[in-house]
This record gives structure tokens, sequence and C-alpha cells, in this order.
């Protein structure tokens, strides 16, 4: 018995999948580009491989349930629970690792702007207290 919607969650799956992919392959091409990976690229290919492979489990969730032969009613209110707490949980996490990733990523843009106007002011003969 197929279960009525799986053509569509079948195609969410293979497009999740793909769009993974696609974002593995542009920060590999980045890493090779520019020499090495910072926190932020790490944070960001971590973030769309597990949001990703998330959507896939949960779209494979219906049509699995539905081999245990149960009413559509079950698999669909108990497949949504079980999407909603595991993305859920993703959402709550995902806040302290985006953090810890900007965390350093800012403080070495706020270095680089100390160094740049330190840089001007020597070139263009400007007191740097006037800058900031």
């Amino acid at each position: 018995m197929e279960l009525p919607g799986s053509s569509y969650l079948y195609a969410l799956a293979t497009i999740s999948i793909t769009f993974a992919g696609f974002a593995a392959m542009i920060v590999i091409l980045r890493q090779v580009v520019s020499g090495s990976l910072v926190n932020y690229d790490l944070y960001f290919i971590r973030s769309v491989l597990m949001r990703s492979f998330i959507v896939v489990a949960c779209a494979m969730l219906p049509p699995m349930l539905a081999l245990f032969k149960l009413s559509d009613l079950i698999i669909w209110r108990s497949s949504g629970l079980i999407a909603g707490l595991i993305q859920g949980v993703f959402i709550l996490t995902l806040e302290k690792k985006k953090k810890r990733s900007y965390r350093r990523a800012t403080r070495q843009l706020g270095l680089c702007a100390c160094h740049l106007s330190d840089a001007n002011s020597d070139i263009f003969d400007i007191d740097s207290r006037y800058i900031f």
C-alpha cells in the first residue's frame, strides 16, 4: 500500500541530498582557493549537511511507518511529532554553535579593522584618536 503523498516526500529527499552535495562541493572549492577553512566555514557546512539529512530522515519517516500497516492518521501525526522534535533540538543547539563560530570570526575582524585604521593613519598622517 502506497502512502498518499509519498512521491512528494521522495522528491523532497532527492532535492535535499542534491543541495547537500552542492554545498559540500562549494566548501571544498573554497578550501582549494583560500588554502584553509575557518570556523565559520566549518559551521556552515556542518549546519547545511545536518539540515539536509534531517529533511531526508523526516521525509523518509512516513513511508517507513507505512510499512508497519498503521493507519494514515497515526502515520502522519507521529511523523510530524518526530520531525518537529528533531528539528527543535537542532534549532536549539544551532544558536550555541553559531555564537562559537562567530565569536572567533568577529574577533579577527576587529583586529583587522584596528590594524587597517593604524595603517591609514600612518599613510595619511592622521591622528588615529579621531577615527573611532
